[in-house]
């Protein structure tokens, strides 16, 4: 307890040394002028002790010019150590919550067929994400084909596997509240039950979308703020990060029709950002 005392007292000590110093100076020099003799010695070399009071201020000002100088160091130390940590913490963010809906919305993509009609996408074209940059790409005729190729209801075992990779669930959960519905509904047809269900599915699997491009903005916010320093996890996460992002391309661009009503904004910041940071790398190392 003594020791733990003493180490506390110290570090206070060298701490605020700069501000000691100060006060037991100012201390000394009030001390000198209400001592008889000293006062006498002061009244009778005026100009002396001026001169002295002076460089003692000019002192003072450097003193505090070099408590500034630190105070500001350790700041900004201390702003570096926090996002190195939160940088940290928005990595294991993506790989426990992000990464898995990422990974299963792209695999349903994948067996759609979507995934094939947008692999001519090149990434040096894809920069603002608006709907009048997509419009250029795409043309109206593969647009709306892919808006019909997304819309298209597929087998339920397809979503049931999207959503149960995604979200950790477990399959036999979502069957049995198929069954569950299904007995409460008698007065339904067979087709009835089984298109509410699909559609259920259908819709469940689309809000994964939305749900995740929301966790990417809080992600990339930390980023692109300066919260989390991104070059302590870009070597580990651009790689999906720019693959799935770019796959998304087609849904942000979309809603993006409305200028002063831009979405996922700080998405697209570290999208651009990780590529040319990716693009300077290979250029750099012939690769």
């Amino acid at each position: 307890m003594i020791a733990e005392f003493k180490n506390k007292i110290f570090c206070l000590l060298s701490k605020n040394k700069i501000s000691i110093i100060s006060a037991l100076v100012i201390s000394a020099v009030v001390g000198l002028y209400y001592c008889p003799v000293a006062h006498k010695i002061l009244t009778e070399n005026t100009n002396f002790f001026s001169s002295l009071g002076a460089i003692a201020t000019g002192i003072s000002l450097i003193f505090v010019a070099v408590q500034v100088y630190y105070i500001k160091l350790e700041n900004e130390t201390r702003n570096k150590q926090l996002a190195q940590e939160n940088a940290f913490e928005m990595a294991k963010l993506y790989a426990t919550d992000i990464l898995m809906e990422l990974h299963a919305f792209n695999s349903y993509l994948q067996k759609i067929g979507f995934i094939d009609e947008i692999l001519f996408l090149n990434n040096e074209e894809i920069i603002r994400f608006d709907k009048k940059e997509m419009d250029g790409l795409f043309g109206e005729e593969r647009r709306e084909r892919l808006i019909n190729v997304f819309r298209k209801k597929v087998q339920p075992e397809i979503y049931i596997e999207v959503l149960t990779i995604g979200y950790n669930l477990s399959k036999i959960d979502l069957y049995l509240k198929f069954y569950e519905f299904k007995n409460k509904s008698n007065d339904l047809t067979v087709e009835s039950i089984n298109e509410l269900w699909i559609n259920d599915l259908y819709f469940k699997t689309v809000s994964m979308m939305d749900k995740v491009l929301n966790k990417l903005e809080y992600l990339c916010m930390y980023f692109n703020n300066n919260l989390a320093e991104s070059d302590y996890v870009y070597p580990s996460l651009h790689q999906t990060f720019l693959e799935y992002v770019k796959n998304l391309y087609f849904f942000i661009a979309i809603r993006n029709d409305d200028p002063a009503r831009k979405y996922y904004t700080e998405i697209i910041k570290l999208y651009n950002k990780w590529y040319n940071q990716e693009k300077k790398y290979r250029r750099d190392n012939n690769c």
